[in-house]
């Protein structure tokens, strides 16, 4: 996109690894090349491992195929825990690095941000999409049913994720900032807002007796407040289901994305409020 900013970063340098290696020359130029067994790709942005590799200078497109295993990728810097995993990937590239990664499906991806307010903490957003998965610097989206998403956090690099908040949907899209280097540093962008639609939207979050489930045609989630809306559209409400022994059925509610805490429940003209 000629009109959107360019980022502020040294080129990108890379190494390749692979068995076999075939480069396309014009005049001392590399105009593209392929790259089969084995292969190992690493920059301090990008970091990929799959079967076969083909790239194309004038695409500005570089692809790669698994073969018996899959394609997995790393994103952002040798720190990050922010990864992918994809039966094949495109990743389009300017000098900077990738600009979005197209994986084509099963995919399977991890988005771990850090904290900079409070150090150690985090969170985690886990992606398990049985088809096509894009990723952008600003959004990740899935198009697939029963795509899940799962978000849990901790509070020291060596301690053990905590309890999880999960969302079961059609379409999911995920949007911040930073995304295609996430988890490298802590306040490098982050995941802001989490959006999930289709008639078998589900989200369930809280432990034990305090466990609720959700079925409604749509999730939006406020990431940094931790608050999630959902809505239903006429003749389908949103059900809800207390582990605690009662369902609900209501026009709209909102939860603590969390912890699954009721914040408001709208039912027609009644409106119940969690005390605060």
């Amino acid at each position: 996109d000629p009109d959107a900013p360019r980022r502020n970063t040294p080129p990108e340098r890379w190494m390749l690894t692979s068995r076999t290696l075939v480069l396309d020359l014009d005049g001392g130029t590399l105009g593209g090349l392929e790259a089969d067994g084995g292969v190992l790709l690493d920059g301090e942005a990008l970091h990929v491992e799959g079967a076969t590799l083909r790239f194309v200078r004038a695409l500005g497109s570089l692809w790669l195929e698994g073969g018996a295993q899959p394609v997995r990728a790393r994103m952002g810097n040798a720190r990050s825990e922010s990864r992918l995993v994809a039966r094949a990937v495109r990743v389009a590239l300017d000098a900077n690095g990738p600009t979005w990664v197209l994986a084509s499906g099963p995919v399977q991806a991890v988005l771990v941000q850090a904290d900079a307010k409070r150090p150690g903490h985090a969170e985690r957003y886990e992606v398990d999409c049985p088809g096509n998965v894009r990723l952008t610097d600003s959004e990740l989206v899935a198009e697939t049913p029963t795509t899940w998403v799962r978000r849990s956090e901790r509070d020291a690099p060596d301690a053990p994720w905590g309890a999880t908040s999960d969302v079961w949907a059609d379409r999911f899209t995920i949007g911040g900032s930073g995304l295609l280097a996430l988890g490298g540093q802590a306040g490098a962008g982050g995941v802001r807002t989490l959006t999930a639609t289709g008639p078998n939207t589900t989200f369930r979050s809280g432990e034990g007796t305090r466990r609720v489930d959700m079925w409604c045609e749509r999730i939006e989630v406020d990431v940094p407040a931790g608050r999630a809306v959902l809505s239903g559209k006429p003749g389908r409400d949103v059900l809800v289901h207390f582990e605690s022994g009662y369902d609900v059925e209501l026009m709209r509610a909102s939860f603590d994305f969390r912890t699954g805490e009721v914040e408001d429940l709208e039912a027609g003209r009644a409106i119940l409020r969690r005390e605060r």
